[in-house]
């Protein structure tokens, strides 16, 4: 499974779309993916114990949403290059790993963040659209779910790119 050229101008256009307000539209992110996923605030030490209602608005919020949103933009930045869009997944995933996160965490963020693309993008939120980050997310479940399973076969330490 691969990106169309057309895929790719899509998701560009449409990222560009919602970086245009990346405060507002990472926080929303994150706001629904704790509504969905409460028990995800412990996974973060410095919301664990929190309320959602308590996370609204603050800075370590937005500021953690603002890291997340360009780390989407580092990405989108290399879907033309495979190696560099891998590289930039297992940074991630590498990054998260040592806190427990596992293949169904990263499924369940890409499910809200699908649904919060099409909250922000309104009525550019077409079918094409929505096929184009259903398959990236479909093709970085993918990369996710190997390096998982490399960073569990060699331990976290032992990985060597």
């Amino acid at each position: 499974m691969a990106l169309t050229d057309t895929q790719k101008d899509l998701m560009r256009d449409t990222w560009y779309e919602v970086t245009l307000d990346i405060k507002a539209n990472g926080e929303a992110f994150y706001l629904a993916l704790f509504a969905e996923h409460p028990n995800f605030i412990d996974y973060f030490e410095k919301f664990r114990g929190k309320k959602l209602e308590d996370l609204k608005g603050s800075n370590k919020l937005i500021s953690h949403a603002v890291l997340a949103m360009k780390n989407i933009s580092e990405l989108i930045a290399a879907l033309d290059d495979v190696e560099a869009l891998v590289g930039v997944m297992h940074e991630i995933v590498d990054s998260h790993y040592p806190r427990n996160i596992v293949y169904s965490h990263y499924v369940k963020t890409f499910d809200v963040l699908l649904a919060v693309l099409g909250q922000a993008l309104g009525d550019q939120w077409t079918p094409e659209v929505k096929e184009s980050w259903s398959t990236a997310f479909t093709i970085l479940l993918s990369v996710s779910e190997a390096r998982l399973a490399t960073l569990e076969t060699q331990g976290e330490e032992g990985v060597q790119e």
